[in-house]
């Protein structure tokens, strides 16, 4: 009797195992695709964009992040939208000034103002 809840026991937890792998191989399949980097003047910052592809997202996603250069491991992320183009700019327009440039055709899913302390301006091209 023991044996058999055991071996129930052991199948069970198994089988949790199996299902927890499963779940974080199906969310966490991501490739980057790195696109451009521009520091900024003083090298203070550093803004990159990334083409993100997952494998539960319908398109590639253009995805911007920005840190400072002595910690650029620890950075902010946006997403600016699907990537039915990567002709996207970024110019530093100061030390905490950037400015990103995207096709008309892009669509931005939104925009922000602000991101590690940098003022972030959008315009179409």
């Amino acid at each position: 009797m023991k044996a058999r809840q055991f071996t129930i026991c052991l199948i069970a937890a198994l089988g949790v195992c199996y299902l927890i792998l499963v779940a974080m191989g199906f969310f966490a399949q991501c490739q980057y695709e790195e696109l451009r980097t521009v520091e900024s003047p003083g090298s203070v910052h550093e803004a990159k964009l990334f083409l993100r592809k997952c494998r539960n997202d319908p398109s590639p996603i253009v995805e911007l992040r920005m840190s400072t250069t002595s910690k650029a491991s620890e950075y902010q992320s946006f997403d600016l939208g699907d990537a039915s183009t990567t002709d996207i700019d970024l110019t530093w327009l100061s030390k905490e000034s950037l400015l990103v440039t995207y096709p008309t055709s892009f669509k931005l899913r939104r925009t922000i103002t602000d991101m590690d302390d940098v003022k972030i301006t959008f315009k179409a091209k």
